[in-house]
């Protein structure tokens, strides 16, 4: 009986080691995916619009570095920065403002990770050969041209000159130059006047769960983000 066991042994090892040598052993076989080429229906839209509401969440609710919500209100009547430590200490404490600062680093990353994913989708989209209605087209475009200006709103008002990227980056780029602000303005114009024009109105918005608010954008929500970019850009008239 042992040397059966012992026999069986060495033939599992012997077929396990011819097996693993086999060079398909390694061929990877891929059974879900989330890259550009899923977004082909209206699930994969919809769970990308979903994501972009969450990537806009971490930008409220940082909590590594909690001086970061202080960063914007310190040296007003909001906040006093006393701190000898933490991510508010560059907006007071001069001598340590670098463009390696937390705040100005996180941003920036965290505004273009919004922006390509935005553009991931608005590219996706509005391909012809996507078989959706086309109102149900317009409206994951409004929803990510949203989210793409805010993030531009942001990098404008805080940085000025920014690069412009409205194709999503599947690769390592080093080239990027800025664009100049009258071309940024105008691009987050042009995405908030069509999201204003093809959102739903607030109370047609999409509820995920009975009775609670969903956190979807809405035409409001774009027309006041427009009407403070125009208050930005001196057209208060517009």
């Amino acid at each position: 009986m042992k040397k059966l066991i012992n026999i069986f042994v060495a033939a599992c090892l012997i077929l396990l080691v011819i097996s693993s040598c086999k060079k398909s052993f390694l061929d990877e076989k891929i059974y879900s995916n989330y890259a550009p080429e899923t977004l082909t229906d209206s699930l994969g839209f919809e769970a990308s619009v979903s994501g972009l509401s969450n990537l806009l969440s971490t930008w409220f609710t940082l909590d590594s570095h909690q001086g970061f919500i202080d960063a914007w209100q310190v040296g007003t009547d909001v906040a006093f920065g006393t701190a000898v430590e933490g991510a508010e200490v560059p907006f007071y404490n001069y001598t340590t403002l670098d463009a390696t600062n937390f705040v100005g680093s996180f941003t920036w990353t965290w505004a273009y990770q919004m922006i390509n994913n935005a553009n991931n989708i608005i590219t996706n989209v509005e391909k012809p050969d996507i078989v959706m209605g086309q109102a149900n087209k317009n409206s994951i475009d409004a929803e990510a041209k949203f989210y793409r200006a805010y993030a531009y709103n942001i990098l404008a008002t805080l940085f000025g000159k920014v690069p412009i990227i409205t194709q999503p980056l599947a690769a390592p780029k080093t080239d990027f130059t800025r664009s100049s602000l009258d071309s940024v303005n105008a691009l987050i114009v042009n995405d908030l006047t069509f999201a204003a024009a093809n959102l739903p109105d607030i109370d047609n918005v999409k509820s995920k769960a009975k009775g609670k608010m969903d956190e979807r954008p809405n035409n409001a929500m774009a027309q006041q983000l427009g009407a403070t970019v125009y208050l930005r850009i001196a057209k208060p008239d517009l």
